[in-house]
This record gives structure tokens, sequence and C-alpha cells, in this order.
């Protein structure tokens, strides 16, 4: 074999090898991947329907209350800071959420809306976790803890710079008081009157120079409640019961909790409520 056939074979040789690392590497022109594709592999998706008593409640839903009926217009929810407890262990792990329009790593928020069932792919509908952990993981988690709430950096940041779900205007007060948590709007025709009747939970007692600043310091009163639910074992959904969180509070006679002081009592009853088991449940 003469030096130019010895150096075509050379040739040949490299790029072969260069071919075979490629392909190895990655580096050849195939269909982009999908760089949540192994996320969505090692996710859960969590339903989280909303009920009165025993009758379950969707869109544009109707319920009885004190003797009357109420519309639904509105239930929202925010919840971080997501752990579970696997089984034979004591610590709680802690779980990343899987990033949409309704979800942050640390954030998450059920959103229930007037006309969802009319637009179910709109931005007016989401009642579902999209927990980061396998399914086979999932099944030996014994039970779930996560706060009802924004955590305080993100809760007093600009809403308009943050990422969905935490820049919605309709789930954030000012810089000074952050977001709401919880949203609950009804309405009712049956009294002399139509009576709207709401209920918003968020920090109070926050300490700012001015409504456009946030504050320093962890508001007097964050009103951030923590949820531990044990996990049986065939569960696959959570429930939110409005007539446990309404329970013991007059709405058609008392007014609106907003945190002001004209109601008081009925938001001291409904923080109970709220700490008081019963409110979300396993199905």
């Amino acid at each position: 074999m003469n030096s130019r056939q010895q150096l075509t074979r050379y040739k040949l040789w490299f790029l072969t090898a260069i071919f075979v690392l490629c392909v190895i590497a990655g580096c050849t022109q195939n269909t982009p991947v999908d760089a949540n594709a192994e996320a969505r592999l090692a996710s859960i998706k969590v339903p989280i329907d909303l009920h009165y008593g025993e009758t379950a409640l969707a869109c544009n839903a109707f319920f009885k209350h004190g003797g009357y009926e109420w519309a639904l217009n509105r239930f929202a929810l925010f919840i971080s800071d997501v752990e579970v407890k696997l089984s034979e262990q004591v610590d709680w792990r802690p779980l990343a959420l899987l990033e949409n329009q309704w979800q942050t790593p640390k954030t998450a928020l059920i959103w229930v809306g007037q006309g969802c069932d009319r637009e179910p792919t709109s931005n007016n509908y989401n009642q579902q976790l999209l927990l980061g952990i396998s399914p086979q993981a999932w099944r030996n988690v014994s039970a779930i803890r996560f706060s009802m709430a924004v955590p305080f950096q993100e809760n007093h940041a600009n809403p308009l710079t943050q990422p969905s779900p935490l820049n919605i205007s309709e789930m954030f007060w000012s810089w000074r008081f952050g977001h709401k948590f919880l949203r609950l709007d009804l309405t009712t025709d049956a009294l002399d009157e139509r009576k709207n009747w709401s209920y918003h939970l968020g920090s109070v007692g926050c300490q700012s120079p001015s409504s456009m600043r946030s504050p320093e310091q962890e508001c007097a009163m964050p009103n951030r409640f923590t949820v531990v639910l044990t996990k049986p074992l065939a569960s696959t959904s959570l429930a939110i019961d409005l007539k446990h969180l309404l329970r013991d509070v007059d709405i058609a006679q008392t007014p609106s909790c907003m945190f002001q002081r004209d109601a008081e009592t009925s938001c001291r009853i409904l923080a109970d409520n709220i700490n008081t088991p019963g409110l979300m449940t396993w199905q």
C-alpha cells in the first residue's frame, strides 16, 4: 500500500470516528428535545376538587348556605412549600413544582372562575398540582404538607416582574401587603336586594414607608396556614370543602371578610375553620 492509499484510509477512519462521537454526543440534527420531558415523566398530577359538603362544585356553581342559594363567582388559593413524607421515614422531603402558567417552582395557584366551563382552555381554570415526583415514589408517600400562602420574599415582590401566576392582578393587594392567599367571591339574589360576599385572606400588619414599598420584615399577622394530610394508599385527589370554611358564618347577615375592622368576628371564625382539620381532605 502506497502512502496516498494510507492517507486516504486514515482520513476515512478519522471521519468515521468523528461521526460516531457526534452520534454519541447527540450532535446530529435530530428533532429538538423537550427540556421538560424528563420532568414530566417524573411528575404527578394531583387534582383538587371543590365541594360544598357532599356536593361537588364546578364552574358557575350554586350551593345553599344559611338557607340561601349562592353563586360561586371566584375561588382561588395559593399553595406553596410542598413537602412529602415517605413511608417508614420521619423526615419531610421538599418537592419542586413543575413550572407553567399556574406554577412557579415553589408556588401554585388553584383557580376557578365564572365561565370556565364554557372556555375550558382559557386562563380561567386550574384545579391541579403538578408535583416533581415519580409515580413510583408517589406510591410510597404517606403524608403531604404545604402552606396555603405565598412565601414572604415572593409575596411582596414587584408583581409586574414576577412570573405567572404571581403576576395575576386579581390576587394582589399591594407591595406592602402582598398577595391574597385565598379568594372567595359569592353572590345571591335570594335576599331583598342582590348581595355580594367575599373572603380575601392575606398578610396584615405589614410595615413599610408606603403601599408601594415592600416590608423588610415579616408582617405582624402573616396568616400562612399549614396543611398536613396523611395520605391513604388509594387516594389520588384532594377536595376543598366550602361548607367547612363557612361553618358558623352567616354570610347573608355578616359583612365580607377583607381583614377590616368591621369584619373581625367573621374573619376570626373563618381563620379558625381553615386551621381546623376538614377544609382539605383526600378523595
